[in-house]
């Protein structure tokens, strides 16, 4: 059973202290848009400049600059450590001043749907070593904006591992990003169970979808999904052009791991979904004569029922994000006069 939210805990700019579950699905995480971009880096994608002097390797992805030790890779397994992180933090009733988080590998291993203590505990080892090593520098393209402002930080000060336990030491400056300049949007456990590479498209597809609904609460267009958009967050998925030029197999290569995907977060109750021609759903995929790319491409994966999702918590954001609009604009147009 979801807890009631009290609406008196926030303020225009959605800060405030959550507290911990509010749904078996669903937790809160800290995010904006710089942490969306940092969850997508990967050594391999992403072209690494050295930098001798230091002993690392410098990153660039989108507004994102990350050094890094030049003996380190990053992707997907990083990545998804790092958002487990945040929402493990997220849940802390003391997450605005409280910096460690601290992750029993029972509790880790529950979370993550993992069976193997021993490959569990050599991966929380490791990356106790290997998060605490990045530099993060973000350039705001809208510093006016308090949710996506400039900064560099380094993101952990410390890692440890004692008595079976992962802690991990957040930076002043990198909570400060979370707590002051995020905001707390509903995650889905479930992305959490998925094997971060071969589920990559997967947990893109499902962050994309739950940004999406949390931003748009209320709207039309929070339910659904162009799939040539949803495509163009997933790297592993290859591009028509590239599977045009080797083979030609674009319904093994594109629309049959688009479509797995989906399954995949509908199997881990995410949603529940239909893939149609059109974003009002009237007309279903025809799978009989098999899928044309050109129909495939246009369509739309549009969200029947989401599962134990934080309808509340997300409605009474969406009227203070609407309020805070509306006074945003008010002030503006009276500077005008």
């Amino acid at each position: 059973m979801k807890e009631k939210v009290n609406e008196d805990k926030f303020s225009p700019l959605f800060q405030g202290n959550f507290g911990r579950t509010v749904s078996k699905q669903y937790g809160l995480f800290y995010q904006n848009k710089s942490t969306n971009q940092l969850s997508e880096i990967s050594t391999k994608r992403n072209p690494t400049k050295a930098l001798p002097y230091m002993n690392a390797a410098r990153l660039k992805y989108k507004d994102i600059t990350v050094d890094i030790d030049n003996k380190v890779k990053v992707g997907p397994a990083e990545t998804m450590m790092l958002d487990y992180i945040i929402f493990r933090h997220t849940q802390d009733d003391n997450h605005e001043n409280e910096l460690s988080v601290v992750i029993p590998l029972k509790e880790y291993m529950r979370d993550r749907g993992l069976k193997d203590p021993k490959s569990a505990r050599a991966f929380l080892k490791k990356e106790k070593d290997i998060l605490p090593s990045i530099h993060v520098s973000y350039d705001s393209k809208d510093d006016d904006n308090p949710l996506d402002v400039s900064y560099r930080v380094n993101l952990f000060s410390s890692g440890a591992w004692i008595s079976g336990k992962a802690i991990f030491n957040l930076t002043p400056e990198f909570n400060s990003q979370l707590t002051q300049h995020g905001r707390a949007m509903p995650y889905f456990r479930g992305l959490f169970k998925l094997n971060p590479y071969k589920g990559e498209s997967a947990i893109r597809i499902g962050k994309w979808l739950q940004r999406n609904k949390f931003l748009n609460y209320g709207k039309p267009r929070a339910d659904f999904a162009k799939i040539s958009t949803l495509l163009s967050n997933c790297p592993s998925i290859r591009s028509y052009d590239e599977v045009m030029k080797h083979g030609k197999h674009v319904n093994q290569l594109i629309i049959q791991p688009f479509l797995d995907a989906v399954e995949q977060l509908a199997q881990q109750g995410m949603f529940t979904y239909r893939l149609c021609y059109d974003k009002e759903g009237k007309k279903e995929f025809n799978y009989t004569n098999g899928l044309a790319y050109e129909d495939f491409i246009k369509g739309y994966l549009i969200i029947t029922s989401w599962n134990d999702y934080l309808e509340e918590y997300a409605r009474i954001i969406a009227e203070k994000r609407n309020k805070y609009r509306k006074m945003a604009l008010k002030r503006k147009n009276h500077k005008k006069k």
